[in-house]
């Protein structure tokens, strides 16, 4: 069964959250905030998520060098 956690952010706040799939540990949480436009609100939505994909692969690759370090 999901979990639900309540927090404060600014509206205009996208979350991005990876968990395991089979612990439901949290692996990586990120946000982005910004301002919502009605008119490029998709646009701006999509290059936040981006920024965050891209946020999570250089986190990720720098987890697997240090833990490759002796």
């Amino acid at each position: 069964m999901g979990r639900v956690w309540v927090d404060q952010y600014a509206e205009g706040t996208a979350i991005v959250e990876f968990r395991d799939s089979k612990s439901g540990e949290l692996v990586w949480r990120g946000f982005v905030t910004g301002t919502v436009d009605p008119d490029k609100s998709d646009e701006k939505i999509s290059k936040g998520i981006k920024k965050l994909i891209e946020r999570f692969a250089k986190d990720r690759e720098k987890q697997k060098k240090a833990a490759a370090k002796p």
